[in-house]
């Protein structure tokens, strides 16, 4: 049995789900069968599911200046603050399925438009347990939750995003400009041996 392709989306986030699917009925449509979409809600305890989900809609449909000013904040923490080790302990203990997920399908190659699981896909590549991570961005602007040390390849959405990654102290030889997007899938594939 091969290994199967990643997919990976938030379902808080409709833009990311839907760029997910896109990818996945593309690759379908290619003849590749062989990949799997997850939400990563799906991977974490119940109540943080329930919990983020809300959050974000309501934050985003109530309180879209208070969401603003998460964003604001966020894009000001570094990778490898205290906050950031925070957030990156309470991800691991809400998204112990995730783990067993990886362990139970042994993914060739992961894809996802969305920075949820970047953090801990990071750091179980600064432990040697995945080989390489890209991070493949459907949003229009990048903020800090972007920014992880062990990313090997961003593809992003737009000029003005690589300009912001590489302000955030992204390398610019390890981003994928928007006039190459449109490769991202075969570059994907071809990584994978497909």
């Amino acid at each position: 049995m091969s290994q199967p392709l990643l997919l990976l989306h938030a379902i808080a986030g409709a833009g990311h789900t839907r760029a997910t699917h896109a990818v996945s009925a593309v690759l379908g449509q290619g003849g590749d069968t062989d990949h799997r979409v997850v939400d990563m809600l799906d991977c974490a305890t119940a109540l943080l599911r329930k919990r983020y989900t809300q959050a974000n809609i309501d934050l985003v449909q109530r309180m879209s200046a208070l969401w603003g000013c998460f964003h604001d904040r966020a894009d000001q923490v570094k990778p490898e603050s205290k906050s950031a080790r925070k957030r990156l302990a309470f991800n691991k203990i809400n998204r112990r399925a995730f783990k067993h997920l990886l362990a139970e399908i042994a993914p060739s190659g992961i894809a996802r438009p969305h920075f949820l699981p970047l953090e801990l896909l990071s750091n179980l590549k600064s432990r040697g347990k995945l080989a390489a991570v890209p991070a493949v961005s459907s949003d229009v602007s990048l903020y800090g939750f972007w920014v992880c040390p062990h990313i090997d390849h961003h593809h992003v959405a737009t000029p003005d995003g690589a300009r912001e990654l590489q302000r955030k102290g992204v390398d610019a030889a390890r981003l994928a400009r928007p006039d190459a997007a449109c490769a991202v899938t075969d570059r994907l594939l071809a990584a994978v041996g497909r």
